[in-house]
């Protein structure tokens, strides 16, 4: 198992149930702040995740619709 891929995958999954602060997922997943922000940061590039720059709450991107 690839530790950060699971660790994205239990984001996305957050998200997904209205887990859309950092600290919120950081207590979830048992990160530091650090880590989960570089793997939202990261999810964010790729256009799985967004932050509303008014809340700076995390919520799921434009990619996932199109998976979908």
């Amino acid at each position: 198992m690839v530790n950060s891929v699971f660790r994205a995958a239990e984001i996305l999954n957050m998200l997904s149930s209205g887990r859309n602060r950092i600290t919120d997922i950081c207590r979830g997943l048992g990160l530091s702040k650090g880590t989960t922000h570089r793997l939202l940061k990261t999810l964010g590039q790729c256009g799985f995740v967004f932050q509303d720059p008014m809340t700076h709450q995390y919520y799921l991107g434009h990619l996932i619709i199109k998976l979908s």
